[in-house]
């Protein structure tokens, strides 16, 4: 019984590291896109033009990442 319990425990050590660590990217990706890339609190009031902003910060973002890839 103590070693099933204590697989169970490294199972879910290993799941909350794999879950942290993709928590870790998120928060990386925010942060180059607020700081780098200038997607901010933007006073845009048409909806259109906010998801239009948006995704060209992303854009830049994944050819950004891309090219540092190679």
């Amino acid at each position: 019984p103590y070693r099933r319990q204590r697989q169970m425990c490294i199972r879910d050590r290993d799941e909350v590291i794999c879950i942290y660590g993709k928590r870790w990217d998120i928060e990386f990706f925010f942060k180059v896109c607020k700081s780098y890339l200038h997607l901010s609190k933007e006073y845009i009031y048409v909806y259109d033009t906010m998801t239009a902003h948006t995704a060209v910060i992303f854009t830049i973002y994944r050819m950004l990442s891309v090219e540092n890839r190679e």
